[in-house]
């Protein structure tokens, strides 16, 4: 009984865990190249490589993506996220002017595909975007780059683009520069779409149809101040590197302490950010915290509701190093009333199976020798068959009349009637006992009168023919003698 109570909740933890780990993060990097040429119309001389890790896209995509009005679009802004590629940007081109077009050939390499506004971050990994997707991340690299930046949007057109301000009129344009005013300031248009590096959009270049049209100038004030992580972006190829992360306990009571802790491969690495989510798929950042020098990291925490939650380490990376992931693993917090339901729960669960036990015992057992009696099928036809056959004597008279014409006839030929009556002993008790035995098989009745009188009427006339050698030869020579007086 406690093996198999033992082997249900083996079972019923197993199917509980494989429903859990359902909703576990993947733990994949994506990873782009970009071309960037020397200065705006030169060759090709760089080779931008950025690294997304998997955790960093998930965050973004649990966000709220509602764009209700135009002041929505600032939440979109994320410099921090992407400063690494502005860095990168930065380490090669010095002047401003240079910088925006190296961004503006970076949108430009991202196929153009219609679809609704999401985050840099996600714009970087799904490798695709329209003039919205794209504006956002040119304008997300160009502040984290320290340039100031308005969002251009043509409500008759359907479009949108950026605005940055420069120190400096645009000398790459190829036409007279377009620009608008705001705040007495002017921005000059960044056009992110076009598909055609490196002979793209440059700063200051306006297209056809968008000439005589005043668009609406929406602020970004609002971007986001900071994130959990960023993208890595390097122009080498980058080392992969590898993050851990364990729990003292994977089962542990609400407001009770569990320690969070992990290793990271790579050097250089300075945070590491803690993600965590339960069955609404939503991911949030739980913390950030330092590694030491050899890249351990650790964290406690003390959860405040029950629940089942996954926990998920990160890390962005670095100029040698491509950021990395850790599997998530699954902490089952559980609340005190939930404890109770859950033994008994499992009481009303052993109590079943025992009934269902006992029920199958009982089911599987002997039967008793009363329940056998009406089981026997063959006896009620057997007794019926031997009272229809005492309810017919007429073969039963000639049956037994038979032996006395037989021992009239002996008597009559041999004169020894003693010394015949045993030797007709002897022939008519195996008659005897073949008729008992006929009526048992189950045979009609109507036939058995029809095959036995037939040897009746000729039998006993026949019988004493063959007899009288038989008692010649068995008789003893002195029974005779005994007999005559």
């Amino acid at each position: 009984m406690k093996l198999k109570r033992r082997i249900l909740i083996t079972v019923f933890l197993s199917l509980f865990l494989t429903m859990s780990f359902s909703n576990v993060a993947n733990a994949t990097n994506y990873q782009s190249v970009f071309r960037l040429t020397d200065h705006p119309g030169g060759s090709v001389k760089y080779s931008l490589t950025v690294s997304v890790t998997s955790a960093l896209y998930n965050y973004y995509a649990s966000k709220n993506h509602d764009l209700f009005t135009s002041a929505d679009f600032a939440k979109f802004i994320t410099p921090y996220a992407v400063k690494p590629i502005a860095d990168a940007l930065l380490s090669v081109y010095s002047d401003t002017e240079v910088f925006a077009d190296a961004v503006l050939s970076i949108a430009q390499q991202i196929p153009y595909q219609v679809s609704p506004e999401v985050y840099p971050v996600e714009t970087l990994k799904l490798n695709y975007g329209d003039c919205g997707g794209l504006s956002l991340l040119t304008a997300s690299i160009l502040k984290a780059g320290g340039l100031d930046v308005v969002l251009l949007e043509y409500p008759s057109q359907q479009h949108l683009n950026v605005g940055v301000s420069l120190p400096n009129k645009p000398s790459y344009a190829r036409s007279n520069p377009y620009y608008v005013d705001y705040n007495s300031e002017r921005y000059y248009i960044a056009e992110s779409t076009g598909d055609n590096f490196p002979n793209g959009w440059r700063v200051g270049e306006c297209p056809t149809e968008l000439k005589q049209t005043n668009p609406n100038v929406v602020s970004v004030d609002g971007y986001e101040q900071s994130t959990p992580g960023q993208v890595s972006a390097s122009y080498q190829a980058l080392n992969p590197s590898q993050i851990s992360i364990s729990v003292s306990s994977t089962f542990i009571m609400e407001n009770n302490m569990v320690n969070i802790a992990g290793i990271v491969s790579a050097s250089g690495v300075e945070t590491v950010s803690i993600y965590v989510s339960s069955f609404s798929g939503v991911w949030q950042v739980l913390t950030t915290v330092n590694v030491d020098p050899n890249g351990h990291y650790a964290y406690q925490w003390t959860p405040q509701s029950g629940g089942v939650y996954y926990l998920q380490a990160s890390w962005s990376g670095n100029e040698n190093y491509a950021g990395a992931d850790s599997q998530a693993v699954t902490l089952y917090i559980i609340p005190f009333y939930g404890l109770i339901a859950l033994v008994l729960g499992m009481m009303l669960l052993v109590l079943l199976i025992a009934f269902w036990l006992m029920n199958r015992r009982v089911n599987m057992a002997p039967a008793p020798a009363s329940a056998e009696e009406p089981q026997a099928p063959p006896e009620p036809p057997a007794q019926e068959t031997q009272q229809e056959s005492t309810q017919n004597p007429e073969p039963q008279t000639n049956i037994q009349e038979t032996p006395p014409s037989a021992e009239t006839t002996s008597t009559s030929q041999n004169e020894e009637p003693q010394s015949t009556q045993p030797t007709q002993e002897t022939t008519t008790e195996p008659k005897q006992e073949a008729i008992e035995e006929n009526p048992q098989p189950e045979t009609p009745p109507t036939q058995q009168p029809s095959t036995e009188p037939q040897p009746q009427a000729t039998q006993p006339e026949q019988e004493p023919t063959p007899e009288p050698p038989q008692p010649q030869e068995q008789k003893p020579p002195e029974e005779p003698t005994e007999n005559l007086p």
